[in-house]
């Protein structure tokens, strides 16, 4: 497998934006996978009134407007900064050895690319342009891969959100990189209006669980996924326009 240095350098130089998408579900969607508690330009912990600023569709956050304007110009090194911190922080918890795009082993040196400030990782150049072409494809497939992993070791058998007991139409979905189990779309959406609570539920089930049978965070899967359900935290901050 690619070396953690050498994998940072490719995924800075392949970094891609995401899909088109209306700013405020761009900072929805990847508050939860973003892996910085600090500003990406003056380093200053990162408060409840951090600006939330989105660039070429990808979500990057600031202590203050002054950090943003000084973003602005050289949006290339911070962005590098950012990529870095994602690599590092999801790179334990990737969940395939094969390529995400043909499917094939990713052997000794797979390009790291990162989209809508995911790790993706493909065996080529040519894999590299098909994920450009369409990251939203890409990482519903990634979740897909996500999902069918986490699914064994997930700690609760009741929805999430309403308590009922999870039936033949369960909603599997992903909170950044951690599967959550609802019983409707109901409970999705009341999820989605404040994830915080029912986080905190699940997180306590996971780490009784482990208590109980010496697991990991998903327990033993194909490969150790260390970390903490790759940055789903509890992210506030208030919103910037790209």
């Amino acid at each position: 497998m690619i070396s953690l240095l050498a994998s940072v350098v490719v995924g800075v130089l392949m970094a891609v934006p995401s899909a088109p998408a209306d700013d405020a579900a761009i900072i929805k969607k990847q508050l939860p996978v973003y892996p910085m508690k600090t500003c990406a330009v003056s380093g200053e912990a990162l408060e409840a009134d951090a600006v939330n600023y989105v660039h070429e569709g990808r979500l990057v956050r600031f202590c203050c407007n002054g950090c943003v304007k000084e973003f602005q110009k050289d949006p290339k090194t911070t962005l590098a900064k950012v990529d870095r911190a994602i690599i590092a922080r999801q790179a334990p918890q990737y969940p395939l050895d094969t390529c995400i795009v043909k499917g094939e082993a990713l052997g000794e040196m797979p390009i790291e690319v990162v989209v809508a400030n995911r790790l993706v990782r493909v065996c080529c150049k040519q894999c590299v342009r098909r994920v450009t072409t369409a990251p939203d494809r890409v990482l519903a497939s990634l979740d897909t891969t996500d999902i069918k992993e986490q699914l064994p070791n997930y700690p609760i058998k009741e929805c999430l959100v309403s308590g009922e007991p999870l039936g033949d139409k369960t909603l599997d979905i992903m909170y950044g990189n951690q599967l959550v189990r609802m019983c409707c779309k109901g409970c999705k959406k009341d999820f989605a209006e404040d994830p915080k609570p029912f986080l905190r539920k699940l997180h306590a089930a996971a780490k009784k669980t482990r208590g109980e049978h010496g697991g990991g965070e998903h327990g033993e899967g194909k490969k150790e996924r260390k970390g903490e359900h790759g940055g789903a935290g509890e992210h506030g901050g208030r919103g910037g326009n790209g």
